[in-house]
C-alpha cells in the first residue's frame, strides 16, 4: 500500500482512499488505466517519466494512445484534486513528460508479505529434493 498526503492507494486492488479530517475513509473510484497510471507514478517517485515511457508501459496498442494518456492524467488529477498549474502530485514537464512530486510511504501488508515469501519458499523446497 502507498500513502501520500491525504490518500492511501492499494495497487493490487486499485482502491484509492481519501482520509478526511475525522480519519474516516472516502473511496475514490478510478478506471483501471488510471489506477495503473497511479501505480506507475508511485513506483517511480520524483523521476521524470517521458510520455513515451508511459505509453509503452500502459498503452501498447491503439491509434489514440497519446490522447488516452492525456485523458488519464486529467482523470487522475481530478480524483486527487490536483491542479496542473500548481501541482501537488503530478508535475508536467513541457515537451518531456511527467513527474510525481508528492512524498510517499510504502507499507507492506501481510498479503504482500506472504506473496513475496512464496517464491523463496518454493525455491527452497525445490532445492531440498
Amino acid at each position: 500500500m502507498f500513502r501520500f498526503s491525504d490518500y492511501e492507494f492499494e495497487p493490487e486492488t486499485g482502491y484509492l482512499t481519501r482520509l478526511n479530517d475525522a480519519q474516516t475513509q472516502q473511496p475514490v473510484l478510478l478506471r483501471n488505466k488510471v489506477a495503473n497510471l497511479l501505480t506507475y507514478f508511485l513506483q517511480h517517485p520524483n523521476e521524470l517519466i517521458a510520455k513515451e515511457t508511459l505509453l509503452t508501459h500502459l498503452w501498447q496498442h491503439g491509434d489514440y494512445r497519446e490522447s488516452a494518456l492525456t485523458q488519464s492524467i486529467r482523470e487522475l488529477r481530478l480524483a486527487l484534486n490536483d491542479d496542473a498549474k500548481s501541482p501537488r502530485y503530478i508535475k508536467t514537464i513541457p515537451q518531456r513528460g511527467y513527474q510525481w512530486i508528492c512524498p510517499i510511504t510504502r507499507e507492506v501488508n501481510q498479503a504482500e508479505s506472504k506473496h513475496s515469501e512464496q517464491p523463496a519458499a518454493k525455491k527452497h523446497r525445490q532445492t531440498k529434493r
